[in-house]
């Protein structure tokens, strides 16, 4: 019994050197390879597969799935036949006493080693991130360097507006020929008074001229006068007639002087009208080219209207037509690369340009709304904060009695603002005076205009309240109680339907106006019992929506009543806040929507599914609001501005980032070639 157990337990010890050996190996093969790793970046995943292949090994045989007699040459065949021995010696297998002592100890070098290669495996694995981010950055480097490049040379104004804003010019057609025509009365009268006053700035001249001929030959016979009294009388006293001689020869003086100065004004003078009559005829001549431009922009809509062939190219001046044509085409460029790198995947940090920020202390923001000139914010201690559009700068507050604020909704020149403890306020804008209190019947989540007169006030626990603008008085009120929470409703194609996203569902209605209201729900329902964050119907019967606790955007066919597509979302949040369509969305010019999670915002297409991230935008709260983002576009230049509130553990911030005219030229280009 002894000599089995002494057996076993050297059987148990020679499995321990066997492991110790190759574990030595192994650590001596770890550090080569690091510092192979450090000197060739360049074969990094080379030495990472090696060292993924050197910890498989190692973990069979730790864990016993090969046996120890078969370790050395399972290694030997294949790291080399020398694997294994000591400096030049040959390989020798040691017998070793059954020494409890030597058992520990070789257990704790087998432990030390382990660890010493877990610590250099880790290490490598960080070595080869911080590589591969370095060689990133590297290659980023000349393509920013290229952006830069490309954006100086783009610095020149767009000339391509008319082609984009056709619809517009239907609508200004009559207002900028009334204006066309009052400019050139205009120029036509002060040219001709312009010229009348040069006939008569003509005569005055002339009449000075002949003015100061005369004074100047009298002031010739005052000095010959003088002088043959002089000859004449040089004995007699001059006393009072020189004195009154000099006094009349200063008048005459003084008076060709001024006559002189006065003469110089008026050739001045002149010289300006003429000046100003040659601008008043290039601007004649720029009206007319307008004026030319405008009427072939209305043919061009006419014969789009009647569906006939549109000329490629609005004729121009000539120098006009080289610099538009120039510009172009370095446009189709920058949108050709940027359309190109979305679809790839790759983010360039030209397309985001991150604006003023306003920050909201100690406490996380719900809502942020921007209409007309404001931005409205969930702000400091409770109030409703409004800032300027452009630099997020504080106009005034509006008081609401320290009650968070959830959700806002502004009509004319009034904000309704839903808050806690069934609080519903009304502001006027323009003085920041609250005008009515509403006691609503649960917390107001969200708003939506049924039409201009009457707002539909969607609630906490399914209530519905619909109030009347005009008077700020309510006028019904609804519970439905199958769909709890109201997050966001939404209008269909259908007339009267809305769409509503839930938290136990997406949800349809009928709301009916007769006379009074009939609010009817649909049996159609979809992700039932789920937390649904956002739902909008982008075209007639499909719907987009998302889900908390979901990595997905979800595209419903209503006529199959089937989700027909699921999208993942690529920045790894499965906590959507909120989702939008893109400003100016259409389905096949620009099929858009703009997904808000706790990581950032994500680019959604509708029309050929997929998703592209597009920066990043904390806000580390539970996903209860959805009016955490707000966009609108910027008409001049194409860009699309938007307002986020972003909170990462103590204070929120608003902040204004603009999606650049040449990232959305990309996606009107990645639309239009179907990627």
């Amino acid at each position: 019994m002894v000599e089995e157990k002494n057996a076993s337990m050297k059987l148990t010890i020679d499995d321990l050197e066997t492991f110790h050996v190759i574990t030595e190996t192994k650590v001596k093969e770890l550090k080569t390879i690091q510092k192979s790793f450090s000197q060739h970046q360049d074969k990094e995943l080379q030495e990472h597969n090696a060292v993924q292949r050197v910890i498989a090994d190692l973990v069979q045989i730790l864990l016993g799935h090969v046996e120890h007699e078969d370790a050395l040459k399972i290694f030997q065949e294949q790291y080399g036949d020398n694997f294994g021995q000591k400096q030049g010696e040959e390989q020798q297998q040691t017998e070793t006493t059954a020494d409890p002592k030597n058992y520990d100890q070789l257990f704790r070098s087998l432990q030390t080693q382990l660890k010493e290669m877990q610590y250099s495996v880790k290490t490598l694995v960080l070595q080869n991130d911080h590589a591969q981010k370095k060689i990133k950055e590297e290659e980023s480097q000349p393509q920013h360097q290229n952006q830069n490049q490309e954006q100086l040379n783009l610095v020149p104004e767009r000339l391509d507006t008319i082609d984009q804003r056709i619809q517009e010019l239907v609508e200004e057609q009559k207002r900028l020929t009334q204006l066309q025509n009052d400019l050139n009365a205009k120029s036509q009268d002060k040219k001709d008074s312009s010229s009348v006053e040069l006939e008569k700035l003509d005569m005055v001249t002339n009449m000075l001229r002949k003015q100061a001929e005369d004074i100047s030959t009298v002031k010739a016979n005052i000095i010959d006068q003088q002088v043959n009294k002089k000859v004449e009388s040089h004995h007699q006293s001059r006393g009072d007639n020189d004195e009154k001689d000099q006094e009349l020869l200063k008048v005459v003086q003084q008076l060709a002087q001024d006559t002189s100065a006065r003469l110089d004004e008026i050739l001045s003078f002149k010289d300006k009208l003429i000046t100003i009559l040659s601008q008043q005829d290039k601007i004649i001549e720029m009206q007319d080219q307008n004026k030319l431009l405008i009427q072939q922009s209305a043919s061009i809509v006419e014969k789009i209207e009647q569906k006939q062939e549109v000329p490629q190219i609005i004729q121009m001046p000539q120098h006009l037509q080289q610099y538009k044509g120039e510009n172009q085409e370095a446009q189709y460029e920058t949108y050709q690369r940027v359309a190109q790198n979305i679809f790839d995947r790759k983010v360039e940090a030209s397309w985001v340009n991150q604006g003023p920020k306003f920050q909201v202390q100690s406490k996380y923001s719900f809502a942020v709304m921007t209409q007309q000139d404001y931005v409205f914010v969930d702000g400091n201690h409770n109030n409703v904060d409004v800032l300027r559009k452009d630099d997020l700068s504080l106009i005034g507050t509006l008081k609401t009695d320290n009650n968070a604020v959830f959700s806002f909704l502004m009509q004319g020149l009034k904000v309704f603002v839903g808050c806690a403890n069934n609080n519903l306020f009304v502001f006027e804008v323009d003085t920041q005076k609250r005008i009515k209190d509403i006691k609503s019947t649960n917390i107001v989540y969200c708003f939506h205009q049924l039409d201009y007169n009457t707002i539909l006030c969607g609630q906490r626990d399914g209530h519905i309240q619909i109030l009347q603008a005009n008077n700020l008085s309510k006028i019904q009120n609804f519970s439905l109680k199958d769909t709890s929470h109201i997050i966001q409703v939404n209008k269909t194609f259908k007339q009267s339907e809305i769409i509503m996203a839930c938290s136990r569902g997406l949800f349809f209605a009928d709301i009916v106006d007769l006379g009074d209201y009939r609010l009817t729900l649909s049996n159609e329902v979809y992700f039932r019992e789920q937390d649904i964050k956002a739902a909008i119907e982008y075209k007639r019967d499909s719907v987009a929506t998302c889900i908390d606790m979901d990595l997905n955007v979800y595209l419903i066919d209503r006529k199959q009543r089937l989700c027909i597509k699921t999208i993942e979302n690529p920045s790894g949040s499965d906590r959507p806040l909120c989702m939008r369509l893109i400003p100016s969305f259409d389905i096949e010019k620009m099929p858009f929507a703009l997904l808000r999670d706790q990581e950032g915002i994500t680019l959604v297409n509708l029309k050929n599914p997929g998703a592209y991230k597009i920066f990043q935008s904390w806000y580390h709260q539970l996903p209860f609001p959805q009016m955490l983002l707000d966009c609108y576009k910027v008409v001049e230049t194409g860009a699309v501005i938007c307002y986020l509130v972003e909170y990462t553990g103590k204070d929120s911030t608003v902040v204004k980032y603009e999606l650049t005219g040449d990232y959305i030229g990309g996606l009107k280009l990645m639309a239009k070639n179907d990627m």
